[in-house]
């Protein structure tokens, strides 16, 4: 029997030492450089919102749940097991028993209470993204007998309720709120905006929303497995690898960890990415261009040390048209279906596709839904092919004629001969974008349209548009596998309150589909309304749907587990091992 006991013994110390050896060389270290082309405009953790921040918190923040990324399913990550409902509006949470913070104290229901909270709260400056709490939310309820759950109450039964918390990464109340100011002030009270903004509280809002708080590292604290310890303004942010992070004893996409240091090169240049690339001091990229990716590819230097792919995403390109425009402010060009849908066979999408993105850059795009999403994606409907002559015959059907003989199409409008001379608008910085424009502009010239280009910064161009105020314009929407809710771009409440449905589509037939759509739990029926949804803003055509972008990726291959998702940030560096046999095969160029 002691003989028994002393194998199983040495065996235990044996398989101990073996799993400590795996986990030593899990922490080595080495750094990962990844390429950005910009830079973010902050990274609070409740106030700031671009693509880049959220590739950052992937290393840095943890929500409650997160989308597998292989999957596409709901994955929990703070809590036991995804929320449970018996009503499709009250749902049960419960939260892990062995998350902790950096200072070792564990997550509460009280640290999610305060994170909602500062969500919801209209003192916050998070406008733009405060309403997707708010439309959803309607209680925060702790459990009566257990500390760890808690139950989130929604307004109403809705299929994507069990989703709203995905993005909202938990903040640590003791941190932000050491004093216990919102300890008396109920969640109901902050839904309701009935809180009395007190001198104390007004205080504390210019603490919480100054602009130490978006961009020193110090104050950008989260539960993810690594922390911003430096940000270089237009050169670089670091991340580096926490010690005794609560998951280092967990594997998975969410829970590795395996570089030391991330860090994210800003180079806004083309050429000077290139560059960097060539000399090999750029690692990975999930923001190359077409033109920058294809042309790095003709180098076998590139190609010796660097896997690059196009990888299909969920995201698209599209010319809107102003189909409600305030007639004070702008012609109504587009009120006329039939003008809408000239303006889709005027355009040149497959030429865009072909000769500005060599064919590789993105794919035809006919709807607001990925194909990727095989089970509601409508492929019933067409590509609308590019026709000047069905342009030209839809133009003159709606009145749009040359009458005095200029070349240019016009159209009497309240007594008052108009031209068909119209403005669109595009974001600058982008030459795909710009070079596609040309193109349009070009194409819709030969039918006897005047088409003005109007380049504007990020602010002014998203003014115009939330304004209403334009006649048309290039945009592009970054989508997700998650639940997508289409009130926010498609219900006509979201032209009346000037939300994201810049265009003014829709009609009580479409927002019953989206109400509906919202509310059926059944997933095979809801796909099929989201079919006839596709299928209404097809035939009224507020948007000229120009193909859905590729991601352009390249990854050194010196490291192992290089993987790659559909879903953003498309690659995840914290899963990447140095391989052991690889060997460089030539020697970098010099920066000279």
């Amino acid at each position: 029997m002691k003989r028994i006991l002393l194998l199983f013994a040495l065996s235990s110390l044996l398989m101990s030492c073996v799993e400590d050896t795996q986990r030593n060389e899990a922490q080595e270290d080495f750094s990962v450089l990844i390429h950005t082309s910009y830079e973010p405009n902050g990274l609070h953790p409740v106030n700031d919102f671009s693509t880049l921040r959220s590739h950052i918190y992937m290393y840095t923040h943890r929500p409650l749940l997160k989308i597998d990324l292989k999957t596409f399913d709901l994955q929990p990550l703070l809590v036991k097991e995804l929320p449970s409902s018996d009503d499709g509006q009250k749902y049960l949470y419960s939260l892990r028993e062995d998350v902790t913070w950096d200072d070792g104290t564990r997550v509460t229901r009280d640290d999610v209470e305060f994170t909602l909270k500062m969500n919801l709260c209209p003192l916050s400056n998070n406008q733009a993204i405060r309403p997707l709490y708010s439309s959803v939310i309607k209680g925060f309820e702790p459990h009566p007998t257990d500390p760890n759950k808690f139950h989130l109450l929604c307004n109403e039964q809705h299929a994507g309720n069990n989703q709203i918390l995905i993005e909202a990464n938990l903040i640590q109340k003791s941190r932000w709120d050491s004093t216990g100011i919102f300890d008396d002030i109920p969640f109901d009270a902050i839904l309701n905006d009935t809180f009395e903004r007190t001198d104390e509280v007004n205080a504390y809002f210019e603490r919480f929303n100054a602009p130490a708080n978006q961009y020193d590292p110090l104050k950008i604290n989260g539960l993810g497995p690594y922390q911003i310890t430096e940000w270089e303004k237009g050169q670089y942010i670091t991340l580096e690898r926490k010690h005794h992070w609560w998951g280092d004893d967990q594997s998975g996409i969410y829970y590795d960890n395996y570089p030391s240091k991330i860090v994210f090169r800003i180079i806004k240049d083309d050429n000077a990415t290139m560059l960097a690339f060539r000399n090999r001091q750029i690692d990975v990229s999930n923001r190359l261009g077409t033109d920058e990716l294809l042309r790095l590819r003709e180098t076998e230097d590139f190609n010796a040390n660097y896997e690059s792919a196009f990888i299909n995403q969920f995201s698209y390109g599209y010319m809107g048209l102003n189909s409600r425009p305030d007639t004070e402010k702008r012609t109504p060009f587009f009120t006329d279906q039939r003008v809408r849908r000239a303006m889709a066979h005027a355009t040149p999408v497959r030429s865009i596709i072909d000769d500005l993105l060599h064919g590789k850059g993105g794919t035809e795009q006919v709807s607001m839904v990925s194909e990727l999403k095989k089970d509601e994606y409508n492929d019933t409907l067409d590509f609308i092919e590019y026709d000047l002559d069905k342009a030209s015959v839809l133009l003159t059907e709606a009145g749009w004629i040359d009458t005095d003989g200029d070349g240019l199409r016009d159209k009497t409008i309240d007594g008052k001969v108009t031209p068909f001379s119209l403005e669109l608008n595009l974001m600058s910085g982008n030459q795909t974008t710009e070079d596609a424009c040309l193109l349009i502009q070009e194409s819709l010239a030969s039918i006897g349209v005047e088409c003005k280009l109007n380049s504007m910064d990020f602010s002014a161009f998203y003014q115009k548009a939330y304004g209403q105020d334009f006649d048309a314009l290039m945009g592009a929407w970054s989508e997700s596998a998650a639940y997508t809710d289409p009130l926010q771009l498609w219900h006509t409440d979201s032209w009346k309150n000037k939300g994201a449905n810049f265009c003014g589509f829709g009609n009580a037939y479409s927002d019953s589909l989206i109400v509906t759509y919202n509310s059926t739990l059944d997933k095979a029926k809801r796909d099929d309304l989201m079919k006839a949804l596709q299928a209404e803003v097809y035939e009224y055509q507020p948007y000229v749907f120009l193909y859905s972008t590729r991601r352009k990726v390249a990854i050194h291959k010196k490291f192992q587990n290089r993987n790659l998702y559909s879903e953003r940030p498309g690659v995840m560096v914290n899963e990447f091992r140095l391989d052991p046999g690889f060997t460089a095969a030539s020697t970098p160029e010099t920066t000279e």
